[in-house]
């Protein structure tokens, strides 16, 4: 089958090329200033924090988990900020006690890292998505 309109295949890898994400771009850190976005956002943002660091780790890339790391230090930090009236209403109580976890977390992933501790990495691994997990907003 032939697509018969350019504009068709110009719309459609846009569309590919936002919705992809590299693991190098997930860790972005914002602005020193950053209010914290939306919750849905903080949460999606932490997810794909914590799959960029597994990537970087699969890929042997220690400074690079390191840096995911501190991203994500800083993500639970803004989620810990959000007003509970901002939160989904289930989460309200646990917000503040999953957003030290996280950053806990992070903390020690990138101790972990910086010592290229590859058992205690992927154990941090496991707290840090039980935690995103327990994190979801619906």
């Amino acid at each position: 089958m032939r697509c018969r309109s350019p504009f068709a295949v110009v719309l459609f890898t846009v569309a590919v090329m936002i919705g992809c994400q590299t693991p190098e771009s997930a860790v972005q850190p914002l602005p020193p200033d950053a209010q914290p976005l939306p919750y849905s956002e903080m949460h999606a943002r932490a997810k794909a924090q914590v799959a960029a660091a597994q990537e970087f780790f699969y890929r042997d890339t220690w400074r690079e988990v390191e840096q995911a790391a501190v991203a994500l230090q800083q993500t639970a930090d803004l989620i810990g900020r959000i007003k509970p009236e901002d939160l989904p209403m289930r989460l309200r109580e646990q917000t503040p006690r999953l957003a030290r976890q996280l950053r806990d977390a992070a903390m020690a992933l990138e101790e972990s890292a910086r010592a290229k501790d590859v058992i205690k990495t992927t154990q941090i691994f496991q707290t840090l998505n039980l935690t995103v997990r327990e994190m979801r907003p619906e």
